[in-house]
């Protein structure tokens, strides 16, 4: 299950640790998204040059494919690889939303069924103008 993390305190640990934990923050989070049907291999791999580039396009395919549901995988490896620094923002983000919206046993998914399920509401009568005829409810 997605854990909700405040991206603000990913940011300041990253800088205040000279990145080692955005380092454990990327393995937590591939082990987040492999628990929602991603497949992307070892974090060891991050520390193999030039293997570490089909790493991160493992992971960027996870965000596609599961957290973003766009599959567009080729632009999000992209984007990870050139402009790193904005990979926290973004696959955070999305693991916040659905951590949100995992906790307290409620399945975002299954809101609009929730939704349908209430009762209507009875509409409340219009109050007419000053000198008109109530008018009828319409059936």
């Amino acid at each position: 299950m997605a854990k909700e993390r405040n991206i603000a305190l990913v940011y300041l640990f990253g800088f205040l640790t000279f990145g080692i934990y955005f380092i454990y923050w990327y393995i937590k989070t591939k082990d987040d998204m492999n628990e929602m049907g991603a497949n992307v291999p070892t974090g060891i791999l991050l520390f193999i040059p030039l293997v570490n580039y089909y790493w991160i396009y493992k992971y960027a395919e996870a965000y596609a494919t599961v957290l973003k549901k766009d599959n567009n995988t080729i632009l999000w490896a992209v984007l990870f690889l050139l402009v790193g620094i904005i990979t926290p923002f973004l696959v955070q983000s999305e693991l916040n939303k659905l951590a949100g919206g995992m906790q307290g046993g409620i399945n975002p998914a299954a809101q609009p069924a929730q939704q349908m399920a209430q009762p209507a509401q009875p509409e409340q009568p219009v109050q007419p103008a000053q000198g008109q005829p109530p008018q009828q409810p319409q059936v």
